[in-house]
């Protein structure tokens, strides 16, 4: 029982986090929409919007957050590595996959939101022809 209010309590404070940031990098400026090869894998990263902000943490220190929306797109039943950093909340918007967070795997298919703690190790494993994902990733410095 402890444990789970534990994960209540900083899933509050991240998506708390996750909804001021997202008011502030809306607010800025977007980023230009690129594409390109990452990690020599045949995996397309598009940048949708890119930004920063400060918040304020629970000790009432002004932090710097780094905010990014990118769209990946992976074909072909490959086995991928996100170059992401930060606290992600990944929602799956075609295809169906197989993550692996952490050494446990989850299953996904489109229109899931899943989350991926900073400092996480995540696989993605496509299994149908392509998969497409739309990243938010608060790096918090």
């Amino acid at each position: 029982m402890r444990i789970r209010n534990l994960i209540r309590q900083h899933l509050a404070s991240a998506l708390a986090i996750f909804v001021g940031v997202l008011t502030a990098v809306f607010a800025a400026h977007s980023a230009d929409t690129k594409t390109e090869k990452t990690r020599g894998l045949n995996v397309t990263r598009e940048v949708r919007l890119q930004s920063s902000a400060t918040v304020l943490s629970k000790d009432g220190k002004v932090r710097p957050v780094k905010a990014a929306l990118r769209r990946w797109i992976i074909p072909g039943k490959q086995l991928a590595e996100l170059d992401e950093r930060g606290f992600l909340l990944i929602q799956l918007r075609g295809g169906k996959v197989t993550v692996t967070i952490d050494g446990k795997e989850q299953k996904h298919a489109p229109g899931d939101f899943w989350v991926v703690p900073a400092n996480s190790r995540m696989t993605i494993q496509v299994t149908t022809e392509t998969a497409g994902l739309d990243v938010l990733s608060l790096d918090i410095r």
